[in-house]
């Protein structure tokens, strides 16, 4: 074994060991230190906050020390942690031991869940979290959404984030688009990166939505679509026009004002005549006098 005695962070994120260097054999045998993890209190003492709190230490062997750390620590690679002499355990050995970075740290992996078609009045919701990494709650993972291509029809769009999703937040696990916001008849494909700033590592994840086509406003018969016409007697019929709230937020149209409507006499027994049909208002009445 290697006289230097050095820190390495667990390849979870959530830890580090001590490795020492020659402790001579009576102590490993006496399990003074650190089999005992007798002067742990003495390392967490001159760490916090550091290693958080309720870290514990266990000692699988006589010169390895395995300490987990606690909510709040904020422990990084890099940082020194005073290490003591297992000859004299409330003696400091040396200079203080900088934590290292593990040969593997634990792979990060992202994981996106959600819907894969909605329509353009709905809203949606693509979930990140559960993604994993090093780190757990102690270190979270950071996450950033993007729109990696955008197309219509096979061919693709050109587009902008903060035009496309303005006000959307994108650094979260849960991507979170409200009701009219996406336009339709594209298909968007979503990455998501999935970063440990603990490590420095990261992996993406893509993701393919589809998003129906704008749904358009429906032509509603005042009273009905069936009208009963008496001898001698006219008919009439009034149509307006229904708009779903995302068409309205999407095109700033709130009513029919500048709609016109056109009607067509599919069939009739006996035949009518088409003089005796009369529309008013752009077509919006309907009015039919047989006799």
């Amino acid at each position: 074994t290697s006289n230097q005695t050095v820190a390495i962070f667990a390849s979870d994120g959530i830890g580090f060991d001590i490795l020492y260097g020659e402790v001579p054999p009576p102590l490993q045998s006496e399990g003074i230190f650190p089999r005992s993890c007798s002067v742990f209190e003495l390392i967490a003492a001159t760490s916090i906050p550091l290693l958080g709190g309720g870290a514990t230490c266990s000692a699988p062997s006589g010169v390895r020390a395995s300490i987990r750390l606690g909510p709040g620590a904020t422990l990084q690679v890099g940082d020194p942690v005073d290490v003591f002499d297992a000859d004299a355990p409330s003696q400091l050995q040396g200079s203080p031991v900088e934590v290292e970075a593990p040969a593997d740290p634990l792979k990060i992996t992202t994981t996106i869940s959600g819907p894969l078609s909605t329509s353009a009045c709905a809203g949606v919701q693509l979930d990140g979290s559960a993604s994993s990494g090093p780190g757990g709650a102690i270190y979270p993972l950071e996450f950033l959404w993007s729109v990696a291509t955008l197309s219509k029809d096979g061919e693709t769009v050109p587009q902008v984030w903060d035009a496309l999703l303005p006000g959307v937040n994108r650094e979260t696990a849960l991507l979170t688009i409200t009701n009219g916001t996406l336009e339709g008849g594209l298909t968007y494909v979503w990455e998501l990166r999935a970063s440990s700033s603990l490590f420095g590592t990261e992996e993406t994840a893509s993701y393919v939505l589809t998003v129906s086509e704008l749904p358009q406003p429906q032509i509603v018969v005042d009273g009905g679509n069936t009208r009963t016409l008496f001898a001698y007697s006219e008919a009439e019929a009034t149509v307006s026009t229904v708009f779903p709230e995302c068409y309205v937020s999407a095109t700033g149209e709130r009513n029919d004002s500048a709609a016109v409507f056109t009607w067509e006499l599919s069939s009739s027994s006996p035949p009518l005549d088409p003089a005796d049909i009369k529309t008013t208002d752009r077509g919006r009445q309907l009015r039919l006098d047989p006799f």
